[in-house]
């Protein structure tokens, strides 16, 4: 049975897991707050744009790649 596409919020939570970092560690290479990741991903604000396509894109080949 396929799985529904993660959502933004769920994407950036599941990436920045994968990869191992901190929400600080996240926060700091994007240039954003550590409170903006934190609200990204809990859906209290939405990711830019082409953060949340990129996020997509990655989280796709994350599963891919089991």
């Amino acid at each position: 049975m396929p799985t529904s596409p993660l959502t933004a919020t769920e994407s950036l939570s599941v990436v920045r897991r994968r990869l191992g970092l901190a929400q600080e560690e996240l926060a700091r290479l994007l240039g954003v707050s550590v409170l903006a990741v934190d609200r990204m991903e809990r859906g209290y604000l939405a990711p830019p744009r082409s953060l949340a396509e990129s996020l997509q894109q990655f989280s796709h080949r994350l599963e891919r790649l089991g």
